[in-house]
């Protein structure tokens, strides 16, 4: 059974609002993990948030640190040359914590 639940968290390096039934766009930045490796790499991570977690999402801004919970979807999108493109999204389900940036500009995030 494959289970499409994950857990990320980051630092905001991008937000924008959108109008198309979502509340969001946001790109979140962090470290990927692999359980009992030493490696680890950066990751950037493209997450729609919905219209009804918009309470918690007014609350976030660039820089801040975020942890979500949420899932992969794929739908097919036509393209002007009459070909599909398939599309792939990490949507937020729930939004776990956050973290304001530290006065100064300085933030709770990842430094690279």
């Amino acid at each position: 059974m494959l289970i499409n639940d994950f857990d990320f968290s980051g630092e905001i390096v991008y937000i924008k609002n959108l109008d198309r039934g979502y509340c969001k766009s946001v790109i979140i930045k962090g470290v990927s993990n692999v359980f009992d490796s030493l490696s680890s790499q950066t990751v950037e991570l493209k997450c729609l948030i919905p219209d009804r977690l918009s309470k918690d999402a007014g609350r976030i801004n660039l820089y801040d640190w975020l942890s979500v919970s949420g899932h992969i979807e794929m739908w097919s999108k036509p393209c002007g040359n009459g070909t599909v493109r398939q599309k792939i999204m990490f949507i937020v389900d729930y939004i776990l914590d956050i973290k304001k940036q530290r006065k100064g500009g300085k933030s709770y995030g990842l430094s690279c």
